[in-house]
C-alpha cells in the first residue's frame, strides 16, 4: 500500500494507492532482419517475439508513442529511399501496457536501374557484322539474349557487357528476323530493355547460267532476294577468268540482251545488289555469275535428182553441226531424227533443222530429173 500526499499552501490532499500485482518486465525486443528491395519496390518486414499475448507496434522513431502501425508483417510500398522503422512488441492487463525495447530495421533500396539508350534494330547484308548496344546506369552485370523466329529468349554465352557484336549474320545461329535484349541487373534487380530484330539482306538463290539461239532475246534476272534493294549494277565478264567490267546503263532488275551474237558466247554475267539498310547506310551482295552460251547451228544439204522423168526415186541428205539433239523437217512436215528424205518428186524442197535447245537452220535446195523420153518412128 502506498500514500500519496500533495501539500499546496496550507492545503493537504492525502490518498491511498495498493498495487495488488506487478507485471512481468518486458525485456527483450522483438526480432526482424534488416533487407534490400529494388527501386520503386515494396518492403515486407516481419518480426517475432518470444512474448505471446500481445500485439507489435512499428514507429517511424525511436521515441513516441504514436505508432506507424500495429499489423505484422508491415508492408511498405513504391519505395524511392533507404528508410528505417522500429519495432516493439506491447502486452496490456487492464489499464496498465508493457512495451519491450525498440528493434531497429533498415530498409536499403538498391539504385535505380534506369536504361537511357534502348537497343535498336539491325540490318545488315548476309555474311557482314551486326552491332547491338544499350546504355544502363547503375547495372553492376549484364546479360545478352537470343531468340530464334521459332524458339524462347536463352542466354548468349559470353556476351555479358552493353554491347553486342555478332559477325557473320545470316548464318543458322543468327538468321534474319532474330530477336535480341539485354537484362542488367545489380543485386537482387533486374531491368530489360526492348527486343530488338536482325534483318537479315541476303539472295535465295543463284543466278541461272542459260543457253540460247544467235540473234535470240536473253533476259537474266536477280533473283529471290530478301531486303531493300537501292539499285543494281550489272557487270560481264568474257570467259572462264578476268576481271568483271561494269555494263553502262544497266541498272535495272532484269539485264536484256537483243539480238545476240556470237561475240557474246561464253560471257560471264553477275549482279550487285546494293541493298538499303534503312539508317543512311547501305551494304552489298553480289550474285553468282550465269554463263551466256550462245548455240548456232549450220546446215549443209546434198541430194540425189530423179533417175528419170516424173518419178519419185530423188533424195535430200541434210548434215547439221554446231551442237547437238537434232531433228530435221521437210517443205514444214513434221520433224524427225533421220537426216535423210527420199523418194522425192524433182522440185525445190526447204529443209529445216533444230537442236536440242531449239536453235533453227534453214536450207533450200533443188532435186532435178532428166527430161522426158520422146519415141521417134521411122520407116524404112
Amino acid at each position: 500500500t502506498y500514500t500519496v500526499k500533495v501539500t499546496s499552501a496550507y492545503c493537504t490532499e492525502t490518498e491511498n494507492q495498493v498495487i495488488s500485482a506487478v507485471l512481468p518486465e518486458l525485456v527483450n525486443a522483438p526480432s526482424a532482419t534488416d533487407l534490400g528491395i529494388c527501386f520503386q519496390g515494396t518492403a515486407t518486414l516481419n518480426a517475432t517475439s518470444e512474448y505471446r499475448n500481445g500485439s507489435f507496434r512499428w514507429y517511424d522513431v525511436t521515441n513516441g508513442t504514436a505508432a506507424l502501425s500495429s499489423s505484422n508483417p508491415l508492408v511498405l510500398n513504391n519505395l524511392v529511399g533507404n528508410r528505417t522503422v522500429f519495432v516493439a512488441y506491447q502486452k496490456t492487463t487492464g489499464i496498465t501496457t508493457c512495451e519491450t525495447p525498440r528493434k531497429t530495421v533498415n530498409v536499403t533500396v538498391n539504385p535505380q536501374l534506369v536504361i537511357s539508350d534502348q537497343p535498336q534494330n539491325v540490318t545488315k547484308c548476309d555474311g557482314n557484322t551486326a552491332n547491338f548496344t544499350a546504355t544502363i546506369t547503375n547495372a553492376t552485370s549484364y546479360q545478352w539474349q537470343r531468340k530464334l523466329s521459332d524458339g524462347n529468349f536463352e542466354d548468349i554465352s559470353g556476351e555479358t557487357d552493353e554491347n553486342l557484336r555478332i559477325s557473320s549474320i545470316g548464318n543458322s545461329i543468327n538468321p534474319h528476323l532474330t530477336k535480341y535484349r539485354l537484362i542488367a541487373t545489380s543485386g537482387t534487380c533486374s531491368v530489360t530493355t526492348d527486343e530488338v530484330t536482325l534483318f537479315v539482306n541476303s539472295k535465295d538463290e543463284n543466278l541461272d547460267s542459260q543457253t540460247a539461239c544467235f540473234g535470240a532475246n536473253v533476259t537474266f534476272s536477280v533473283p529471290v532476294t530478301t531486303g531493300t534493294i537501292q539499285s543494281y549494277e550489272w557487270q560481264k565478264r568474257t570467259g572462264s577468268s578476268g576481271s568483271f567490267e561494269e555494263i553502262i546503263g544497266a541498272n535495272s532488275k532484269d539485264l536484256i540482251l537483243s539480238n545476240i551474237s556470237l561475240v557474246e558466247d561464253n560471257t560471264y554475267y553477275r549482279c550487285r545488289l546494293i541493298f538499303n539498310n534503312g539508317d543512311g547506310s547501305t551494304c552489298v551482295i553480289t550474285t553468282d555469275d550465269g554463263r551466256l552460251t550462245i548455240g548456232e547451228v549450220e546446215l549443209s544439204l546434198t541430194k540425189e535428182g530423179a533417175k528419170c522423168f516424173g518419178e519419185t526415186t530423188g533424195s535430200i541428205t541434210a548434215t547439221a553441226s554446231g551442237s547437238s539433239g537434232y531433228e530435221y523437217q521437210l517443205n514444214g512436215g513434221t520433224f524427225q531424227s533421220s537426216n535423210e528424205f527420199e523418194s522425192l518428186l524433182a522440185g525445190t524442197y526447204t529443209v529445216n533443222v533444230k537442236d536440242g535447245n531449239g536453235c533453227t537452220a534453214t536450207g533450200n535446195i533443188i532435186i532435178s530429173e532428166p527430161s522426158t523420153l520422146a519415141l521417134v518412128a521411122s520407116s524404112s
